[in-house]
């Protein structure tokens, strides 16, 4: 402990900053805590100074990497390997063919439960709030999602989609 302040200084104007410094110091310590309880250190001063050292240069050359890693611009090889956000073709067709089936299943189903059932699960409006709209109470609108949710799920499960 009497050596923290003096050893937090020197790391923290290798690296620039308190808080870094103040952790690569009590990661020392602990690293230094550890080495001396498997084998005894002739001078435990230095070696924790040593190690608090040597994290700290370690973490300037992470730092340093980093930037230089971020900062230099992408060829476009390497800009085409890195993976899309966008959904593969593959998925974009599966998605398409179950919009359709369900569009399918929602034929067979009442106007009002096809209406609830949007107003739900797309637009996000909640039960009363469809309810109010509707003219109709809570109870209603979840037999008529309930119906509706029936219905795609015996279609999707007729095509072995869920």
């Amino acid at each position: 402990m009497e050596q923290r302040p003096s050893l937090v200084g020197r790391i923290a104007r290798l690296v620039g900053n308190m808080a870094t410094a103040e952790d690569l110091a009590h990661e020392a310590y602990l690293r230094a805590s550890a080495a001396a309880g498997e084998t005894r250190i002739a001078s435990p001063k230095a070696f924790l100074g040593r190690t608090a050292w040597n994290l700290a240069i370690d973490y300037v050359r992470r730092e340093r990497r980093e930037r230089e890693i971020f900062a230099r611009p992408s060829d476009p090889e390497t800009v085409a390997a890195v993976a899309s956000t966008q959904p593969s073709p593959e998925a974009t067709a599966l998605d398409r063919q179950v919009i359709a089936l369900l569009d399918q299943a929602l034929e067979g189903v009442p106007d009002r439960a096809r209406r609830v059932l949007v107003l739900n699960r797309v637009e996000g409006w909640t039960y009363p709030e469809i309810a109010a709209h509707l003219g109709v109470s809570s109870t209603t609108v979840q037999k008529d999602i309930r119906l509706a949710l029936a219905r795609c799920i015996a279609v999707l499960s007729e095509k072995d989609l869920i």
